[in-house]
């Protein structure tokens, strides 16, 4: 079987951190691998490394990594993983909204939601935005904004802060996964 290592960014104490094939895992060890993993919540990662998905990572990199910190140590200590996950996601978002940039985006979101949704629109797919918009969009806001586990992509009967009518596709999302969800 092939390693899903793309690279080694660093260490943190211990633990050693990957940017890792999200695809191949996807394809081959969990489908439900996304952004991230570390031992507790994914058996097959080694015990002392951390996983980041090339494909989600870059840009939310840093709070990815405070929150596997978060689910190790408490999952090392007995917890739950739904407690884990909880408390990862809490630290995650504090760490989010440390940013200048988030506090830029909450007065645009304040006063007046269009401008918040300028940022987060990218590209509008005009081939498949017959019926529905659909948007490339920029993950990281709605991550920072709206909700801290938003992943790959969704639209309005599911995700209440996107709006009518619009399908939103993260940016991240590779370009050949695109055209698959869009042609399916």
């Amino acid at each position: 079987m092939k390693k899903p290592y793309v690279k080694k960014v660093g260490n943190v104490g211990k633990l050693k951190v990957y940017v890792v094939d999200g695809k191949y895992i996807r394809d081959n060890l969990n489908e439900e691998f996304t952004n991230c993993g570390e031992h507790y919540s994914y058996h097959f990662i080694p015990k002392d490394e951390l996983w980041l998905d090339r494909e989600h990572g870059e840009k939310d990199e840093k709070y990815y990594v405070d929150y596997l910190l978060t689910e190790y140590s408490l999952m090392s200590k007995g917890i739950s993983y739904d407690k884990a996950w909880k408390q990862g996601n809490i630290v995650q978002k504090l760490e989010r909204q440390k940013e200048k940039s988030y506090k830029k985006l909450l007065r645009l979101k304040e006063k007046q939601n269009y401008w918040v949704l300028e940022k987060i629109h990218k590209k509008l797919l005009k081939k498949y935005s017959n019926y529905l918009k659909v948007w490339i969009i920029n993950g990281k806001i709605v991550r920072d904004l709206y909700f801290i586990d938003y992943v790959e992509g969704g639209h309005d009967k599911v995700y209440s802060f996107i709006p009518e009518g619009e399908i939103w596709i993260d940016e991240d999302v590779s370009k050949k996964r695109i055209k698959v969800y869009s042609s399916s």
